[in-house]
This record gives structure tokens, sequence and C-alpha cells, in this order.
């Protein structure tokens, strides 16, 4: 039974997440070229700057070079490698590109798939900031039910703690779907798409009686135990950040949807973003259920935003934590966020590196291992990402999958640092 429990946990985020696009249908390695560059010192953002529109031709940016970048869109859009596309850039602060094309829009809600997990660790690390919890405090200060959680009927050696939720060594069964994906895109086949059919393994009930509230997710995930020593392997695990989130409920006393609302979303002006409930939920916008639980969301995966919201969200980052002039979150959390805390254990393909920080993949790393360039792909395509040496936000929103857009990002990344300038030397 634990093993049949542990196999239908490890398919919930893929599975949810489509169900996420159904129910949401009315929301309207390290980069070769960048591991070349110098390393650049990062010019002071005022702590009040907050995104506003610019011109392009302010920023050393010419109608040709927008041009350029407009083609690589269209074109994605009339070869059918995707519906539409979307993407944003802020250079210092200002917007000098916001366009859509194909069936997306420059305000369209779209899924963000696993570009909510910084979201969700940031919550975590506002928290941290406050002494509410601490980064190494084991899982069951918060959770009882990881108090008796084992690894193949014994014990851990290590116990679980509430960073390891964050950089995906928990040691909790990694996602299928993502693992999957990630298979096919190093091999350039997908010939493990009937793996889990040839194992006979069955997908997760979606709709079970223990994925009616957030913690009962989570009681099932202690349940269903460890598939690795904590600490010992990076497995990227959406589920593992619905626990994340529920630690957040406990260490703050307050629902995980109210708590990023109040502290984040409403902060950053984010005022198109939300996480998504799951079937009947998703009617509804309260965070709590009658029975007084959270409802079911995936806080690693569940998020729908917009590119503005995405773009004041990673220009906090490139700020150093602060946006309209308040410090939401500390510069030291930032830079533990963007600081590696693992190594992937396979080769992830371009454009993204193979570095991990807390809930951020690290693309390219200076001598210090903190990310220069850092970002987070979703499962239906979007990647958001930051640049320091340039001080540039982007946020690139498709809704497709990540395998079929990564020669897309490519392209685009390649263009962007064409015309963007690195930051003059100090």
């Amino acid at each position: 039974m634990r093993s049949f429990a542990r196999s239908r946990i490890c398919r919930v985020s893929s599975i949810l997440q489509t169900v996420s696009l159904i129910l949401s249908s009315h929301f309207g390695g390290h980069c070769s070229a960048c591991a070349s560059e110098p390393s650049r010192v990062q010019i002071d953002l005022k702590p009040e700057q907050l995104l506003r529109v610019g011109d392009p031709r302010a920023h050393g940016i010419n109608e040709p070079d927008l041009e350029a970048l407009r083609v690589i869109l269209r074109k994605a859009v009339e070869n059918k490698t995707v519906p539409g596309v979307s993407l944003l850039l802020a250079h210092r602060g200002e917007i000098v590109f916001r366009e859509a094309f194909g069936n997306l829009t420059v305000d369209q809600k779209v899924l963000m798939a696993s570009s909510s997990k910084p979201v969700t660790a940031t919550v975590l690390l506002l928290l941290a900031d406050r002494k509410k919890l601490r980064l190494d405090d084991p899982i069951e200060k918060y959770l009882p039910e990881f108090k008796l959680i084992t690894i193949k009927g014994r014990p851990p050696k290590n116990l679980p703690t509430v960073r390891h939720l964050l950089c995906n060594m928990s040691g909790l069964p990694g996602d299928f779907l993502s693992e999957s994906l990630l298979r096919r895109a190093r091999n350039g086949a997908g010939k493990d798409q009937n793996e889990a059919k040839e194992k006979g393994e069955p997908g997760f009930a979606l709709m079970s009686r223990r994925n009616r509230s957030l913690p009962e997710s989570v009681r099932a995930l202690a349940e269903a135990g460890l598939a690795t020593e904590p600490g010992a392997e990076f497995h990227y695990c959406s589920m593992g950040f619905n626990v994340a989130a529920r630690v957040a409920e406990v260490a703050a006393k307050q629902p995980f949807e109210d708590l990023v609302r109040a502290e984040l979303f409403e902060p950053l002006g984010m005022k198109d973003s939300r996480f998504l409930g799951i079937g009947l939920q998703a009617l509804s916008t309260r965070a709590t259920l009658p029975s007084g639980e959270s409802r079911f969301i995936m806080a690693g995966g569940g998020m729908s935003s917009t590119l503005e919201d995405f773009a004041a969200f990673y220009q906090m980052n490139l700020n150093g934590g602060s946006y309209r002039g308040k410090q939401i979150l500390s510069g030291d959390a930032i830079r533990i966020m963007h600081t590696r805390q693992t190594g992937l254990g396979l080769v992830m393909p371009l454009p993204y590196g193979n570095d991990y920080g807390l809930s951020f993949f690290l693309d390219r790393l200076d001598a210090n291992n903190e990310g220069r360039v850092v970002s987070h792909p979703g499962l239906f395509g979007t990647t958001p990402w930051l640049d320091k040496d340039r001080d540039l936000v982007a946020v690139f929103l498709v809704q497709s999958n990540f395998v079929r857009v990564m020669g897309l990002l490519r392209d685009v990344q390649a263009k962007v640092r064409a015309i963007i300038p690195l930051n003059p030397k100090p």
C-alpha cells in the first residue's frame, strides 16, 4: 500500500495542472553564451523603484532591434511552434518591450505552472525574516505527521527540513511527468512515455479524499513516506511545495492563500495573480473549506498570473527585496534564494542552468556561487528570468510545454542579450 500511495502522489502535480488548465480556460544548462560573459557589478537601484513604461531609445534600443525580436515571436506563431506568445522586458526598472502574438494578449492571465515555485518559497523566506521559522528547522517541528515519516519502512538518517523542501532535496518522491519531460529533452525522444504503463503504476485519484484540503494532501505525503534520504539527491517535487505552504500556514497561523495575498501580491501590486483551486473548489476564491482547513491548491504549480504581475515579482528580486518603497524581503534572503544549494544531478537542456537555489534555477553563477541569471520555467513553457549584469527583468509567456518551446526561448534570450547592453564596468 505504501508504494501504491507513493506512485499516485508522484503524479499529482502533472494531472492537477492539466485540470487547472481546463478549469481556468476563462483566463483569457548553463547557457554557453551567458557563461562566456564576464561578471559585472549590478548598478544599485533605488529602494522606491517600481516598474514604469520607458522609452527604448533612452536605453540604447532602436526600432530595428525590437523588430528583430518581433520577427522571432511572430514566426513562432506562424510556424505553429506555439499558438501564442507574449514577452515583457524591463531594463533598469522601465518597461521597454511588452507585446503579444497569436492567441495571447499582453494582459492575459495564464497558468504559470512551476514558475509559481519561487513565489511560494518567498513566503517562507518572509517568515524566516520575521523569525517565525528557520530554514533548517525540521518539517516535523510544524507538521507532527512528519515525526513518523519513513524511508523504505525505517526512519531516515536525517530529518527533512524546510530548506530541503525549497530546493527539492526533501527525499519526497519526484514528479513523474517532470522527470519524463526532462529525459525526453535530454534524449531527444519519448522512449519512456509508456514507462508507467509498463510498470503497472496507477494514476493519482484526482478528487480522492486525500486531496480535498491542503492539510490532507500533506498528510497523504507523509504517510506515503520518503523515496530517498533527505539532502542526498535532487528530486523535482511539486507536491513538496504543498508541504512548504502548510509549514507557512502553521508558522504564521494564517491560511496560505491569505498569507501570500497580504504579504506578497498586495505589496507588489500583483492584482491579477492567484492560486487556483481544483475541481469545484475552483468556483470559489475562499482560502478555506467549511471544515476550516485550507482548500487544496498546488503551491508549487497552481498560479495564474500576467506579464506585469510576474515582472513586478522579479523586479523585487532584482532590487534586493524592495519594491514600491517597501523592503518586502531582506537582501540576505534574496541572496540565499539566488545562491546555489544543489546541482540537479542531470544535464538540463539549454537554456536552463544545472544549478538550483531556493526555488530558482541558476542559469549562470558567479565566483561565489550566486546566480547572475536566475529563472524558473513552468510546465506550459512560461519562463520569467532576471539578468543582474544587465539590470534586466524578462517574462516570457506561452501555453504549450517547456520542451516544445526551449528552442524559441533560446532564440529570444540570445536576441535580448544582443540588444540589451551589459552594465558598464565600475
